[in-house]
């Protein structure tokens, strides 16, 4: 990660909303110059993202980060804390913006706060991305594989899919939509889906070196019975 005038530092995780799996955080190690501290970045601060070099920019300066509301490494991060980090920046805290779909790379969502108010965005507590590494993933009907990674939609900055292990009950990955997930139990350490066993092994196979395009999506989606998510987010094919 890339500030204006310079390296903030190599992105760890992202913290999520546990209800509508919104990023809300980039958790950068800045340990080098900022020793302690854990570096939270708001995709609202995101600019450029080179896929090529693996580098994000963002439009801070290491100045501005420095002299954010100082959170100390494996600190769990309160209401409180976002506060004062959204009152730092002068930005709209995301939990007060209209829409569901993630932080847009507009800048009108920092000045244009919801009149509606969003109930999910809330009430949900926050969660480290990386936790759901080594998760059950349970079907319907038993247990399909282990979590271990996740794809990130970077428009909307979304946690859209859950990278799924199941070389233990048949072959490679599989990839799980973000929003057929039922319920994430933390105590089981498992996340249970509304689809069965069988529909899961016949699903397309997935490399994870693979790029995702959108006729890739469009096949899983079919596969699975499902409308495609972005005729709801767009209101269009």
């Amino acid at each position: 990660m890339l500030a204006v005038d310079g390296e903030v530092g190599r992105i760890e995780t992202v913290y999520f909303n546990t209800v509508t799996w919104v990023i809300c955080y980039l958790c950068v190690d800045a340990v080098s110059w900022l020793p302690g501290r854990q570096v939270l970045i708001s995709p609202v601060a995101v600019g450029e993202i080179k896929e090529k070099e693996r580098t994000i920019y963002i439009e801070l300066t290491r100045k501005q980060i420095a002299g954010s509301p100082p959170l100390s490494a494996g600190s769990t991060i309160t209401r409180q804390y976002e506060l004062e980090y959204y009152q730092y920046y002068q930005w709209i805290p995301y939990w007060e913006l209209s829409s569901l779909l993630g932080v847009s790379r507009s800048k009108d969502a920092l000045t244009q706060p919801s009149s509606k108010g969003t109930n999910a965005i809330k009430a949900a507590s926050l969660a480290c991305a990386t936790q759901l590494k080594g998760y059950v993933l349970a079907a319907l009907d038993g247990e399909v594989g282990i979590v271990d990674d996740f794809i990130v939609d970077t428009q909307y900055w979304l946690i859209r899919y859950l990278q799924v292990d199941t070389s233990n009950w048949q072959r490679g990955h599989v990839l799980i939509y973000t929003g057929w997930i039922k319920t994430l139990c933390w105590p089981e350490r498992s996340v249970s889906v509304v689809l069965t066993r069988d529909v899961i092994k016949r699903a397309p196979g997935f490399e994870p070196s693979m790029r995702i395009s959108r006729a890739d999506e469009a096949q899983l989606f079919k596969h699975y019975g499902h409308p495609v998510y972005w005729r709801k987010e767009n209101g269009s094919d």
